[in-house]
């Protein structure tokens, strides 16, 4: 007000003591026009503050939920590749462990088939020749025909138990395998998670700082 008091002097329109009752009439009104105007400008200034400050909020929000759906939506695509490289990882572990059961089983059933066919040749030839020397053999032929058969039973056992063993030995060790590789996938999982969302917020923390 004193600025404006002083710059009204200048231009000759301020108080004077010898201005008539006209004049300081004239010099009021636009001293209270002047201040009219100031108050004015400061509510528009105000204003204008005020919905540069909202219009830069909302676009801060915008920006952030935008970048945070990009964040989510990486996020998602990165898990749905590992679940799809974990499941075919651990559909060819199943596969290979079911595929060397099957082919131990198959071997075992050979071996014990051979087995068998190779004992029951020799009894039969020792019966035979047992019948050839007389009736007294027959009896210890039987007996040794009897061991034959039984040693071949049990070393076919023994066949069967160790194929077994060994397929359930590649059994556990695929099923180990796969369980690591499901681990590593997930832990892949988590890394890509943690880097793209660290790599999102260092992006969007510059745009953040000049809003």
């Amino acid at each position: 007000m004193a600025n404006i008091d002083n710059e009204l002097n200048d231009l000759g329109v301020g108080p004077q003591d010898e201005s008539s009752p006209e004049e300081r009439d004239s010099q009021t009104l636009l001293l209270q026009l002047a201040e009219r105007t100031v108050l004015q400008a400061e509510a528009l200034a105000k204003e204008t503050i005020d919905r540069a400050r909202e219009e830069s909020e909302a676009a801060a929000q915008r920006l952030l939920e935008q970048t945070v759906a990009e964040a989510e939506e990486q996020a998602r695509g990165i898990m749905e590749a590992a679940e799809q490289q974990r499941t075919s990882s651990t559909d060819k572990a199943r596969a290979e462990a079911r595929r060397i059961v099957e082919a131990a089983k198959e071997e075992s059933s050979t071996i014990t088939m051979e087995a068998t066919a190779k004992a029951q040749q020799e009894a039969e030839k020792i019966l035979a020749d047992a019948r050839a020397e007389g009736q007294g053999t027959v009896s210890n032929a039987q007996a040794e025909e009897q061991e034959i058969l039984g040693k071949a039973q049990r070393e076919s056992m023994a066949v069967i138990n160790a194929s077994q063993a060994r397929a359930d030995n590649v059994e556990s060790n695929a099923r180990l395998r796969a369980e690591f590789i499901i681990r590593q996938m997930n832990q892949v999982v988590y890394d890509g998670i943690r880097r793209a969302v660290t790599e999102t917020c260092q992006d969007i923390l510059p745009d953040l700082d000049n809003i």
